[in-house]
């Protein structure tokens, strides 16, 4: 994801926002596998 300059989280969030897979910090989280405050704090970074 270097000539983006996105980590590879980064990467799937931004895909799966495009797609509608996710719509909610709480969707991205199932997909991710993450919690939710690092994941409103790379949602609000992106």
């Amino acid at each position: 994801m270097l000539p983006l300059d996105l980590t590879a989280l980064q990467f799937v969030v931004v895909i799966s926002a495009r797609r509608n897979y996710a719509r909610t910090v709480n969707e991205f989280c199932q997909l991710a596998g993450i919690e939710p405050g690092p994941m409103s704090r790379l949602l609000d970074r992106l």
